[in-house]
């Protein structure tokens, strides 16, 4: 093709649509993370950021700034290898905040290899990466994705559990300059409790969005739980904890990107 038809060809080529309503676009983040086409996820983050937009991030989290969201579908995650359970049984959460600093001063501790000083309820988080030899292309914004293998001990005052948990992480730029990371994660297997009361985390999905504020220097947050268990009694529960562990992590995460917090 002659560059002069090769531009026509560009030109004419339709920008990727993404959703507008807030559970379908989800799933669509959740979908296209690893899409070929980075503008197919950019869409998706376009979209995102004007949905942002309408919220007070100083408002209530559960009148205000959190929701439910619609299942994953097995087409969601046809990439992943996840447990053979139903999805239809995943209790959902979406929920919002705002955090000091810039994108890049977060990046740095989405690498560390050691994550129990950022990560409440742990005894120990160690982050690996199976395709490179560390993280530091990512944090430094060098290197568009990359995947991590995460094993943790999580404790409280119920059980124990061992978990294996691959994440999936990819920076992304919007039309006015502005950056995004868009991070997936995923189990690969249903892990049993380990000490204390006897259950399972049978299946667990997770989005994360870390985005430039348009004016400040902040970042919006989005945070997704797709997840099964039998420790909890209900989903008003399961939801309830996902709501404090999420803030109590957006604050963590502001202490990190601020040097309060090092790794």
């Amino acid at each position: 093709m002659s560059p002069v038809l090769l531009l026509a060809a560009l030109a004419c080529r339709k920008s990727p649509e993404a959703p507008a309503e807030i559970s379908e676009l989800t799933r669509y983040l959740a979908r296209e993370v690893q899409d070929e086409d980075i503008e197919v996820l950019a869409a998706g983050v376009e979209q995102l950021d004007a949905h942002l937009a309408t919220i007070d991030m100083e408002g209530d989290i559960v009148d205000e700034r959190s929701w439910i969201v619609d299942v994953l579908t097995e087409d969601d995650v046809a990439l992943y290898e996840h447990p053979d359970r139903s999805l239809d049984v995943l209790v959902t959460l979406g929920v919002v905040g705002e955090e000091l600093h810039a994108i890049e001063d977060h990046a740095p501790y989405m690498m560390w290899v050691d994550q129990t000083n950022i990560n409440a309820g742990v005894v120990y988080y160690t982050r690996t990466f199976p395709d490179t030899e560390d993280g530091s292309c990512f944090a430094e914004g060098s290197c568009e994705s990359i995947l991590t293998f995460n094993h943790s001990i999580r404790e409280n005052a119920l059980y124990e559990v061992y978990l294996e948990v691959y994440k999936y992480w990819r920076w992304v730029e919007l039309d006015d300059g502005r950056r995004a990371v868009v991070a997936f994660a995923w189990f690969e297997e249903s892990w049993p409790t380990t000490n204390g009361k006897e259950a399972h985390l049978w299946q667990n999905f997770e989005l994360d969005v870390w985005m430039d504020h348009p004016t400040d220097e902040k970042i919006w947050r989005y945070y997704v739980s797709w997840t099964e268990n039998d420790v909890a009694e209900s989903a008003d529960i399961v939801q309830g904890m996902i709501r404090g562990t999420t803030e109590s992590r957006y604050e963590t995460e502001e202490a990190a990107a601020g040097g309060e917090i090092t790794e």
